[in-house]
């Protein structure tokens, strides 16, 4: 099979999967216009901040900047990884308070594992706090759909969207669009309000290529050119003006290099971390101990070899109990999160041995507080989106809240660390008062 013939099979199979037969039968009427109030959230994951001010040719970007806002960042939760800010996005809630501290970390108490490569572990629900939107919207009467979200998988309280997708990395970004498309193009009965669509193009060039290789600019420009099939398919369909379309990245993208990596096992003490659980090295690695007495003993001996007098490289990391972590983590009441953490300065990756691979690209995961090209996207236009041109950066706990105001949703108080009023500014009270009108 071609590779052209491949992907024409791919768009198939996901736009069955997307619409009933009756739906696709040629005597079908045209579908109504959308209703007020639709809601399409996509992720470009990866997707720096300040690629936006890169000389390239992204007219999808500009289209919606022209009639809408974005900020000058959209700062992640820390760790910058993919599923805990995936899960912030649609939560509002920290990754140190719901649950997903890591893409695999370990859960002492469960004495289980996280990765985001187990399909069993990603489509357990247990492991996931808070509520995203799509269930929030759910219980209200009012259908979802997912495009390989990160997390949509699992049905979290009970709830999956209406329409979702097994992750299928192979489905071109075309047909992700042509799938989301086609669930709004479905009777009104079926038709999704919210969809969140994920698309990853820019994350696998800057892994593989680095966040300024040429690679990744045309992974850039491919990334909005997908973003304009998605508004070019909602400006052909019936009421598409009524769609309100937010569009975010989870982090940004720093170089790395084979010769800035901090390599634990070249440490003099290293017996006093001996027999410890470690997870996700990177900028960040965490340890779970044994004993929890260990602690102190291991936290004091990770700091003698990360400090800067120390002899050899490990001189670019800093290590932290987790009780003495950074408040700005919201790591410290969350075991899942390890005993101690030692994280990486920016451009640098912490490893308990000789990395198999040495680091090469680019990465993420470092502190966003303090490392400025973890920093995101968030671009957002629509009817119910006042157009405010640019505005100053933002937490990205309050993505969600704001997405709950333009459904006429709102989470009960205390189970969001988001605030509804930081972009309540953008909304155009008048539409939205006319929307939720009998």
């Amino acid at each position: 099979m071609t590779l052209a013939l491949a992907r024409s099979a791919a768009v198939a199979a996901a736009l069955a999967l997307a619409a009933p037969a009756a739906c696709r039968a040629p005597a079908s009427p045209p579908p109504a216009p959308l209703p007020p109030a639709t809601v399409v959230l996509v992720s470009l994951d990866g997707f720096r901040a300040d690629y936006l001010d890169r000389r390239l040719p992204l007219p999808a970007f500009a289209r919606l900047e022209a009639v809408g806002v974005r900020a000058r960042a959209l700062v992640p939760s820390f760790p910058s990884k993919t599923f805990p800010n995936h899960w912030t996005l649609v939560t509002g809630l920290r990754p140190g308070h719901h649950g997903i501290v890591a893409n695999a970390f370990w859960d002492p108490a469960r004495r289980r594992e996280y990765r985001i490569r187990d399909t069993a572990a990603v489509r357990d629900a247990s492991w996931y706090g808070g509520t995203p939107v799509w269930a929030l919207a759910e219980q209200a009467g009012i259908r979802t759909g997912t495009v390989f979200w990160p997390g949509s998988e699992a049905p979290v309280g009970g709830v999956r969207p209406s329409h979702w997708l097994r992750y299928d990395g192979a489905l071109p970004d075309s047909a992700r669009v042509d799938t989301v498309a086609a669930w709004l193009a479905l009777p009104a009965a079926q038709r999704p309000r919210f969809v969140a669509l994920y698309v990853s193009v820019a994350d696998d060039s800057g892994h593989a290529a680095g966040p300024d290789a040429p690679a990744t600019d045309s992974a850039i420009v491919e990334a909005d050119r997908t973003l304009g099939r998605l508004l070019d398919r909602l400006d052909a369909m019936p009421g598409g003006d009524q769609a309100n379309v937010v569009v975010v990245s989870d982090h940004g993208m720093d170089r790395v290099a084979p010769d800035r990596t901090v390599d634990l096992s070249q440490c003099a003490e290293r017996e006093a971390w001996a027999g410890a659980r470690t997870g996700d090295p990177g900028p960040a690695l965490a340890f779970w101990m044994d004993d929890p007495a260990r602690v102190p003993a291991t936290e004091a001996a990770l700091r003698r070899c990360l400090a800067p007098a120390a002899a050899g490289a490990a001189s670019h990391a800093h290590a932290y109990s987790r009780a003495d972590a950074p408040a700005r983590w919201a790591v410290r009441d969350q075991p899942r999160a390890g005993d101690l953490l030692v994280v990486a300065d920016s451009g640098w990756v912490v490893v308990p041995g000789p990395p198999a691979n040495p680091p090469h690209g680019g990465n993420h995961g470092w502190d966003p507080a303090t490392d400025r090209a973890m920093r995101a996207v968030f671009v957002a236009a629509g009817p119910q989106v006042r157009a405010r041109g640019e505005i100053p950066a933002l937490d990205n706990v309050h993505v969600a809240p704001f997405l709950g105001a333009l459904l006429g949703l709102t989470w009960p108080n205390g189970t969001t660390d988001g605030d509804a009023r930081v972009l309540a500014p953008l909304l155009d009270v008048r539409r939205l008062r006319a929307r939720r009108r009998p």
